[in-house]
C-alpha cells in the first residue's frame, strides 16, 4: 500500500485508480510493477490504463460474468498470488481496528475519518 485517501460520499473504484498510480509515481518516480485489487476496479479501461503506465501484472478481477479467456487469465498462479496477497493486506488492517482499536477516535465526522484512516 503507497497512499490512501478519504473521500466524501462513495465515489466509484474504477475512477479512483489514475490518481493512485499517479501518487504513486510521484512518490517513487515510476509506476508500480505489480497492482492488485478488488473487483469495483476490475474494467477494461483500468487494464489499458495500467498497461499504457507501464504495470507488468494487473490482478483485478472483473465484476459479473467472464469469457472463458478471462477466467483463463484470472486463474494464472501470479495472477491467483497477488489477490492472496490483497487479501492479507486487508485482513492485517481489520486486525489491526480490532484487536487495536485503530477504528477509534473521540474525533467525530470527515476529520475522525482522516484520522483513522492515516492511523491505519
Amino acid at each position: 500500500m503507497t497512499g490512501y485517501e478519504v473521500f466524501k460520499g462513495n465515489p466509484v473504484d474504477h475512477t479512483l485508480l489514475p490518481n493512485a498510480i499517479e501518487r504513486h509515481k510521484k512518490v517513487f518516480r515510476r509506476a508500480p510493477r505489480k497492482v492488485a485489487a478488488d473487483r469495483g476496479f476490475g474494467t477494461a479501461k483500468s487494464d489499458q490504463f495500467l498497461a499504457g503506465q507501464g504495470v507488468k501484472q494487473a490482478a483485478i478481477p472483473r465484476p459479473g460474468k467472464i469469457s472463458e479467456a478471462r477466467k483463463a487469465f484470472q486463474e494464472q498462479r501470479w495472477f491467483r498470488g497477488l489477490q492472496r496477497w490483497q487479501a492479507g493486506d486487508e485482513g492485517t488492517i481489520s486486525l489491526l481496528k480490532r484487536k487495536y482499536g485503530a477504528c477509534r477516535t473521540s474525533l467525530r465526522g470527515f476529520d475522525g475519518a482522516r484520522t483513522v484512516a492515516g492511523a491505519v
